[in-house]
């Protein structure tokens, strides 16, 4: 979306910008998530709304881990931006993420019993693909 012109003389305009793709190697694209195992800190995840906290032992057998607390919607918590050049490299390959998550209440570290078939915390999951340039979710 472009905004009105601006009051001022000698603006840049659409044709004045140069978008510059930097090259990659092709080792930069062998994890499209990018430190999956949280060796160290939780860089290059991003947190949306609550706080998020790295523990270097809370983790399966003693690994790193990421806390997601303080969350005040259900949409809180913890994503990533994929390196869009990477994603030529799988394209026609059916790729699977997976991910370890242990549920507990708040203040506690113990984890809460939670069988999915029951009624109990709301998880959200969406699945997306685009189809005639509109993003359709899929059921």
């Amino acid at each position: 979306r472009w905004d009105s012109e601006p009051a001022c003389n000698d603006y840049p305009t659409a044709a004045d910008v140069t978008l510059v793709v930097p090259q990659l190697l092709e080792s930069e694209c062998d994890d499209l998530v990018l430190n999956g195992n949280m060796e160290g800190s939780y860089e290059p995840w991003k947190h949306d709304g609550g706080k998020v906290e790295f523990d270097s032992i809370a983790g399966v057998n003693g690994t790193g881990a990421i806390a997601t607390i303080k969350r005040t919607r259900t949409h809180n918590g913890l994503g990533q931006h994929l390196d869009t050049r990477c994603v030529e490299k799988y394209k026609g390959q059916q790729l699977e993420f997976s991910a370890r998550v242990k549920l507990v209440n708040s203040g506690s570290t113990t984890a809460v019993n939670y069988d999915p078939n029951e009624k109990g915390p709301e998880w959200i999951i969406k699945k997306y693909y685009d189809q005639d340039a509109n993003k359709q979710q899929v059921k």
